[in-house]
């Protein structure tokens, strides 16, 4: 039972980013379906719900008081940091996406934009915190958060990919504070890892934004690339201030000696191949498919698989479906779903196989963008 409990996030995880991306196709015929099942009792209820008050009583002071007369302070202290600083990364991707709310509001005194939504950042930032603090709770407290959720779609002040995306931002920030060096409560038994995918997601998901807007192009991802080889090679030798820290917590120790920062510098140079050899829309889903699919397929694998991977077997068939599944959404946000399907595919596929050149594993950060494109304009020059 306890194995069981273990896996519920990871689980949540997935379910959730899924129905992130699949919902931003259907946000606005969601919003009017529930439209059509307002009553003046649920006005009523939810109204009530969405406030601020209820979300910080229930979820935030209560907890906190409980711990403080448990006698754990840290607990408390750890369950008030997470939530100032899920508001605070909440609050500053808001700006970053200016997504406009929607266009009909039922809460008149609701400004600001709308992606992610801080309630339901906040709300599921303490779920980790209170599973592991009140693990008798845990179906309470998550249909709370999901509460919270739900009733800013109803009320009208955000779109159901707002608070699906903000839940997903919670999670990862609240499960990143249990996981952090010191910390006081009982981690995941894959917590490094996951910790490892969480960035790896948000690194990808940078780069594809600055893509977009034009902010990075082949030019300027050479030469962060160039500066994160020379300070990797600075690295081994003398610790570098933050840099250093960041390895600390997120980087395999086989490959901090081999090249520190590995990871991430492959990841640079496959998203800069794909931005030189493909149109802008065939790279973007490129980068997708290998930010979303391979740090998705890793969780899942790690969580519920069972079944050893024909093709490798230190990785599950389970989580290698999953991870073509988001991989696949993911890609579908740049191209058509024919070529995010081929893609994904042939992304995941290179993904499972461990590449060897001269006795050494190529690193698949560096592989899968440029295969997937391949595969994409070769169904273009098929079916045109």
């Amino acid at each position: 039972m306890r194995n069981k409990r273990k896996k519920i996030l990871p689980v949540i995880y997935i379910l959730l980013f899924l129905a992130g991306l699949t919902s931003f196709f259907v946000d606005q015929q969601i919003m009017d379906i529930i439209s059509g099942l307002r009553t003046p009792f649920f006005i009523l209820f939810f109204e009530l719900v969405t406030r601020i008050s209820f979300l910080v009583l229930t979820l935030i002071a209560i907890p906190a008081l409980i711990l403080i007369i448990k006698g754990k302070k840290k607990g408390a202290i750890a369950l008030i940091a997470t939530t100032l600083l899920a508001w605070i990364i909440s609050q500053g991707l808001k700006l970053v996406f200016a997504r406009a709310r929607p266009e009909v509001l039922w809460l008149d005194s609701v400004s600001g934009f709308s992606l992610p939504s801080t309630h339901a950042t906040i709300a599921f930032a303490t779920i980790p915190l209170l599973f592991v603090f009140f693990p008798s709770a845990r179906l309470l407290t998550l249909a709370i958060a999901s509460l919270i959720g739900f009733s800013r779609v109803y009320v009208g002040v955000h779109y159901p990919s707002d608070v699906i995306f903000g839940a997903l931002l919670g999670l990862a920030i609240g499960s990143w504070v249990l996981s952090i060096k010191g910390s006081i409560l009982k981690p995941h038994p894959h917590t490094f890892e996951i910790r490892r995918k969480i960035i790896h997601v948000l690194f990808g998901a940078a780069i594809i934004l600055l893509i977009q807007f034009d902010i990075l192009n082949a030019v300027k991802l050479g030469g962060l690339l160039a500066v994160g080889v020379i300070l990797s090679l600075l690295e081994k030798d003398k610790r570098i201030p933050f840099l250093s820290f960041m390895l600390d917590s997120f980087e395999r120790e086989d490959a901090r000696k081999r090249l520190p920062g590995e990871g991430l510098l492959f990841y640079l140079a496959g998203s800069c191949l794909a931005v030189i050899l493909f149109p802008k829309e065939i790279a973007l889903a490129a980068i997708a498919i290998l930010t979303i699919g391979d740090a998705v397929s890793h969780i899942a694998g790690i969580s519920i698989g069972r079944i050893k991977h024909p093709l490798n077997d230190k990785k599950f068939i389970e989580g290698w479906i999953i991870g073509l599944i988001a991989a696949f959404f993911a890609a579908t946000l740049f191209v058509s779903a024919r070529e995010a399907f081929v893609g994904a595919l042939a992304g995941m596929l290179i993904e499972a196989f461990d590449v060897v050149v001269l006795n050494r594993r190529v690193n698949d950060n560096l592989l899968i963008p440029p295969i997937a494109g391949i595969a994409i304009v070769l169904l273009r020059l098929v079916r045109p």
